[in-house]
């Protein structure tokens, strides 16, 4: 979702992004990203710095963990990290080039300022994205019906690490 926000909002912004495999690739590229790097093979780092060598501006994460040294080598000084997944992060290592680390976490407006429109406006904001046809689904593997069994088959193809797109389960049983 986020390359192609990026590409609707922001389209002089050059998106690398990590796939693995041509399928990945296409993927990806079709949702927005200028160039790939595979994070499967070879240095992160290296892959990104190749493609821009004086870094980047923001890094968006989903898997942080064991990442900080790699986007302290790769994130410009004065750029940023943010990152949707959970866990204690040393940061340390962003400090001499005064990286930022932010966390988003789609909860918080509703958390600690619930009276707040914010989160309403910007799913409006995407709604009239994907009604323009801007912004697409990222839906490839549909499952169903809602069941133990499906559940599992669908935790199964996560846990593979390599689904292209998201999976769904949907519907309930007869």
């Amino acid at each position: 979702m986020l390359l192609q926000l990026v590409r609707a909002r922001a389209p002089r912004v050059r998106t690398i992004a990590t796939a693995s495999g041509d399928d990945a690739v296409r993927w990806v590229r079709g949702l927005g990203a200028a160039e790939t790097v595979d994070h499967r093979s070879g240095d992160l780092g290296e892959q990104v710095l190749a493609l821009a060598p004086d870094g980047v501006r923001w890094v968006f994460t989903s898997h942080s963990a064991g990442q900080v040294e790699t986007y302290a080598r790769v994130v410009a000084p004065f750029g940023a990290v943010v990152a949707i997944d959970d866990g204690p992060r040393d940061v340390a290592p962003l400090k001499e080039r005064s990286i930022a680390w932010h966390w988003e976490f789609m909860f918080t407006d509703p958390l600690h300022a619930p009276r707040s429109t914010r989160q309403g406006a910007i799913l409006d904001a995407v709604a009239d994205l994907v009604d323009a046809g801007v912004v697409r689904p990222t839906v490839t593997t549909t499952l169903g019906p809602l069941a133990v069994d499906t559940l599992r088959e669908a935790h199964r193809l996560v846990e593979t690490g390599h689904v292209t797109g998201k999976v769904v389960v949907a519907g309930w049983p007869d």
